[in-house]
């Protein structure tokens, strides 16, 4: 009954031209933001969503469409269950663009993007090694906060193998080699 309602709002909506890009104009392609929140439960309540020794919570996988901010994808999974585990397994829109912060860093993943023609964004963890090839310079008018554009070689043998994107991004926040 909701997913009924849900895609008739949706439809009527985007009918109605409310669900428009306002930034970003210039991508061509569809652009999807991915990202997870956790949400508390009472143990007590829910003893099967234990999280915590005393806290009981179920994490709420999303894929928002960027164009109308409304979700493409959701899944629950239990509270303690890591971000990219679920995300392996989802089948990404082709030819579009994939937006996620750290904890989808996993590049078995990102190279099954790449092949099927997903770029991506992603914040990097803090941990990874890697050499700067090319640094671009940035707009003069840099209210984007973007720290650094550069391409990057990803230094660590698995990462080398595995890596070989040409459209793609990743964004890392932190001081470089």
């Amino acid at each position: 009954m909701f997913r009924e309602f849900y895609f008739t709002l949706k439809n009527d909506l985007q009918g109605r031209g409310f669900l428009k890009r306002k930034m970003f104009n210039e991508i061509d392609k569809k652009i999807y933001l991915l990202d997870s929140t956790v949400i508390s439960l009472c143990i007590k309540v829910f003893d099967w969503a234990k999280y915590r020794k005393q806290k009981g919570a179920v994490k709420l996988l999303t894929l928002l469409d960027y164009d109308g901010l409304m979700p493409s994808y959701l899944f629950m999974t239990k509270g303690s269950q890591s971000d990219v585990k679920h995300a392996q397994y989802m089948t990404m829109p082709p030819h579009s663009v994939i937006v996620a912060d750290r904890a989808y860093e996993d590049f078995k993943m990102l190279y099954s993007w790449d092949k099927d023609d997903i770029e991506f964004v992603l914040l990097l963890k803090k941990s990874i090694n890697y050499k700067s090839i090319l640094e671009r310079e940035l707009p003069e008018d840099n209210e984007q906060n973007i720290l650094i554009d550069e391409e990057i070689e990803l230094t660590e043998r698995l990462y080398h193998i595995l890596c070989k994107w040409q459209n793609s991004y990743l964004i890392n926040g932190f001081s470089r080699l």
